[in-house]
């Protein structure tokens, strides 16, 4: 019963005192900060990938016509 009771209060000073960190303007400011990073991350990966398919597009295109010469 007292080990039931020992993890409750823990989660609940756990869930205060990360309410309390969360709050905080620095750890916000952190937190947006890493966000527009992961963002601006997503989107350069994002556009990666598109230049990738359009050269895989490209590369079949080429190689359906090279097939359709030789047959």
């Amino acid at each position: 019963m007292t080990k039931n009771l020992i993890y409750f209060l823990g989660g609940v000073a756990a869930a205060v005192l990360t309410k309390s960190v969360a709050c905080s303007p620095k750890t916000r400011k952190l937190c947006v900060n890493t966000l527009a990073k992961g963002i601006l991350t997503k989107e350069k990966v994002n556009s990666q990938i598109a230049t990738i398919k359009q050269d895989v597009e490209d590369l079949c295109a080429e190689a359906r016509a090279e097939a359709a010469k030789q047959a």
